[in-house]
């Protein structure tokens, strides 16, 4: 399984990144067929995890500009994907897809339980 690191070693240059971004949405929007993490994944020639992992504190022995430049392109290509689904909410069919979909390929979408603790009241132990 690819490192985290895998993508920078398959990509040398943030031009040949955003060629590649670039021809993936085109074909999606010309084949009208939805950005996806998976294939977007698969455009840039590394696995689904080494992108959801790829973050700004990678190691790089890429220029700052370079490296922020790539960073940039996948961050925002990685949110193109995510409006695509989070609209496919309002839109789509399969809205538990969506739902899936955000909850397992996209930071800060999960279910939450909230849990109010009364500190005043004496803790019931049963034996």
């Amino acid at each position: 399984m690819p490192t985290d690191y895998a993508l920078l070693r398959k990509l040398k240059d943030c031009k040949s990144v955003q060629k590649k971004v670039n021809a993936f949405f085109s074909l999606r929007e010309k084949q009208k067929k939805p950005f996806i993490i998976c294939g977007l994944a698969r455009a840039l020639g590394v696995s689904r995890m080494t992108l959801l992992n790829y973050e700004k504190n990678e190691k790089t022995s890429l220029s700052p500009e370079e490296s922020k430049c790539m960073v940039d392109t996948i961050e925002a290509a990685k949110s193109r994907c995510e409006e695509w689904v989070e609209d496919s909410l309002f839109t789509g069919k399969s809205v538990l897809g969506s739902i899936f979909n955000l909850k397992n390929n996209y930071r800060n979408w999960k279910d939450k339980s909230e849990v109010e603790v009364d500190a005043k009241k004496p803790l019931l132990i049963l034996k």
